[in-house]
């Protein structure tokens, strides 16, 4: 059981957890500009779909309201034995 451990111990070089300064700190700003426009994206998406719902609500509630509530029905007249 040796064996394979030393075989994949050599072939595995974990990554650090600290990366290196890059010299070229625009090569961020474009990633940096996707991550802000997603996220804007994202919030309009959200913004979006609560305004829909809100006005489901709101054309529920009013169709509701206008609809008068049924009429009571008649009474049933007492039964004569005969």
């Amino acid at each position: 059981m040796t064996r394979p451990l030393r075989l994949l111990g050599g072939a595995f070089n974990p990554p650090s957890l600290v990366s290196e300064p890059d010299d070229e700190p625009s090569s961020n700003m474009g990633s940096d500009s996707a991550l802000i426009l997603l996220a804007l994206f994202c919030a309009l998406v959200c913004i979006l779909g609560l305004v829909v719902v809100a006005r489901c609500v709101w054309l529920r509630h009013l169709t509701t309201a206008a609809t008068p509530p049924p009429p009571p029905p008649p009474p049933t007249p007492p039964r004569t034995r005969g």
